[in-house]
């Protein structure tokens, strides 16, 4: 087996993590289909007043005539509505500037709700987020769905992840 690991990784060091860091708590995850989508904003609110964050994952950035997933752009709209001042926006079609404003003003705590595309899936370590929604769950792949999940529990505090559906899953997503 050192042979075989010597050829595929050359000379370099190899680091094995095999536990959490201290303190962390498991995520709890939640499945729940999209017409159960009232019951998120308590959730919300009760997060809100803790002083927590919140991540709103949506598959597209605007609306597609095509395809019948959320897009990120439409959700932010409607989750200003209910907390207003409180929401910002962060995509691939914002400039590199945009992006980080938006982020800064979500680690500086100016905004609480994130609502964003998979642009946050890596290289996001904020601990103040343990609250996690994405929208077409079943849109996207395993290894994404752990990696976006992945963006809360980063801190002390309980986290939840919520993975919302539409009703018609196959019963690979239903696996997944």
């Amino acid at each position: 087996p050192r042979t075989m690991m010597m050829s595929l990784y050359g000379d370099m060091d190899i680091s094995k993590l095999t536990e959490k860091p201290l303190n962390r708590k498991k995520i709890l995850t939640l499945v729940k289909p999209e017409n159960k989508m009232h019951e998120i904003i308590p959730l919300l609110k009760k997060q809100l007043q803790k002083n927590n964050q919140i991540f709103w994952v949506c598959p597209l950035i605007e609306k597609s005539k095509k395809l019948n997933f959320t897009s990120s752009i439409e959700k932010y709209n409607s989750i200003k509505n209910i907390f207003p001042n409180n929401v910002g926006i962060i995509h691939g079609n914002l400039d590199e500037s945009e992006k980080n404003l938006a982020i800064k003003n979500f680690i500086d705590k100016k905004i609480n709700i994130m609502v964003c595309t998979t642009v946050i899936e890596v290289g996001i370590d904020i601990p103040s987020a343990n609250t996690i929604i994405i929208e077409d769950a079943n849109k996207f792949g395993l290894s994404q769905l752990h990696q976006l999940r992945g963006r809360v529990g980063r801190g002390n505090k309980q986290s939840t992840c919520i993975l919302m559906f539409k009703s018609n899953l196959s019963d690979n997503a239903k696996k997944r």
